[in-house]
């Protein structure tokens, strides 16, 4: 069995890969909804690819991952954010309903999608913060892989 932290820098480098070949896929493309789609999944990788090195660096033995003056900084951002994407997410759901056209229909799908992933990650973070829990190694895991739309696969 490969070791955890070896495993997720790989598939941080395997991500960014990804990434930069599905950018390069769509150059010239000139259908709005394809290359937009595309481009959203190659920039999910970059994510993707951040998130794994996060769970190298855990992995390693990091200390803590915020000091009191972070985390109050953090929170105060994350509670106006979580209200943000609230506003986001009626917007996103209006587009989706009302949207004529399949193209935007599936763009406005995927944007709500991902502002209700955003909005659970916050808040999710958000109560650790008020904890003042440190994430842990099984915390991580299960917040990459819960909240991924194709569970690290690539592709996503």
């Amino acid at each position: 069995m490969e070791d955890p932290r070896e495993l997720a820098k790989r598939m941080s480098r395997l991500e960014a890969e990804y990434a930069e070949r599905l950018r390069r896929s769509v150059e010239g493309v000139g259908n709005p909804a394809v290359r937009a789609v595309m481009l959203a999944v190659a920039q999910d990788s970059v994510k993707h690819s951040m998130l794994y090195d996060t769970i190298a660096e855990l992995l390693g033995g990091r200390g803590p991952l915020l000091d009191d003056a972070q985390a109050e900084r953090l929170l105060r951002e994350i509670e106006e954010h979580i209200r943000v994407e609230e506003a986001m997410m009626d917007s996103a759901r209006s587009l989706a309903s009302s949207a004529r056209v399949e193209g935007a229909k599936l763009v406005a799908e995927s944007i709500l999608e991902d502002e209700e992933r955003h909005h659970e990650m916050l808040r999710a973070i958000r109560e650790m913060i008020i904890k003042r829990e440190t994430l842990t190694e099984d915390e991580i895991w299960e917040m990459t892989w819960r909240y991924a739309m194709w569970h690290g696969a690539p592709g996503g």
